[in-house]
């Protein structure tokens, strides 16, 4: 899914020095992911020495390609009523209500180290001089970005040629970005997207995605990016600065937000065949499977801030 080339402008912000670079949380294993999903089943004893053969094939691989493998090789193993039910789990995390979740876990707060200066971080004039730069692209591109989205408002650009057309601005904004990175946040930089770019290459396989079926996916991705757009406020330069909505603003939007992305699953849903959604459904298992509560996530967003700021 493409996203706003703001956000991504954002995403792709400078990071700082390696050595300020927070350590990466280990993320567990395709077998230990199983074995938690496991748990979670009532399985037959033959269904149990299944899983573990397929567990056993993955050993000490992390990767999301290796993941959406096997997903597909689960399918096999677990009955559709096991699959719905780990769909209906799903169905009911996501509904689960959210405000407030953070000021409920306060220990979470009181355990979190201070935050400390990173030093010689802002002392660093190539850091400094990086960081200019960036800011120079960021207030080159969003301008360009928005005339797409007010293109797109007055009708003049379709979902598709909007999606299309800020693919390729956001691609020219990475470019321009990635000039500033050292030879070592370039090298980072080429290792994400070759993991991204493996990991949708793994679920086409995983899924038997037919080309037609991808045609139809990809129009629903475009709709969905130009539903956003159309929604979000207007922006001519970043603006950093600015005062952030109140509480009943963001929940307001993050409600809609999740019936859209809801109506889109839907959509989705029904462009797959009943084994390629029982595969999604062991996949987004998986990938919530043999983790402490979103910490993985929460850590990786916490990571993209700390190198945004």
């Amino acid at each position: 899914m493409i996203r706003f080339l703001s956000l991504a402008l954002l995403a792709a912000a400078l990071p700082l020095a390696a050595s300020a670079q927070p350590a990466p949380r280990a993320m567990p294993g395709v077998p230990a992911r199983i074995a938690a999903l496991a748990g979670r089943l009532d399985l037959a004893p033959d269904q149990r020495a299944r899983l573990d053969a397929v567990a056993a094939r993955y050993a000490g691989q992390t990767d999301a390609a290796a993941l959406w493998a096997a997903s597909a090789d689960l399918q096999s193993v677990l009955t559709p009523e096991q699959t719905a039910a780990l769909a209906a789990r799903r169905t009911e995390r996501r509904a689960a209500p959210r405000d407030g979740a953070r000021r409920a876990r306060p220990e979470r707060r009181a355990a979190r180290p201070e935050r400390r200066a990173r030093p010689g971080a802002q002392r660093d004039p190539a850091t400094a001089e990086r960081r200019a730069a960036v800011q120079t692209i960021r207030t080159e591109f969003a301008p360009r970005a928005e005339a797409l989205r007010t293109s797109l408002r007055a009708g003049q650009l379709t979902p598709a040629q909007f999606a299309e057309q800020s693919r390729a601005l956001r691609a020219e904004a990475m470019q321009r970005l990635d000039a500033t990175r050292t030879p070592e946040q370039r090298q980072r930089a080429e290792q994400m997207r070759a993991r991204r770019d493996a990991a949708k290459a793994a679920r086409v396989r995983a899924l038997s995605l037919t080309a037609e079926q991808q045609r139809a996916l990809d129009g629903l991705a475009a709709e969905r990016l130009a539903e956003r757009a159309r929604t979000a406020p207007v922006r001519t330069a970043p603006d950093r600065g600015a005062a952030r909505p109140d509480a009943a603003q963001r929940q307001q939007r993050g409600d809609a937000m999740r019936a859209e992305r809801d109506a889109m699953r839907t959509r989705a849903a029904a462009i797959l065949t009943p084994q390629q959604a029982a595969t999604e459904s062991i996949h987004a298992a998986l990938a919530h499977s043999g983790r402490p509560d979103g910490a993985a996530r929460r850590g990786a967003r916490g990571a993209g801030r700390r190198g945004r700021n």
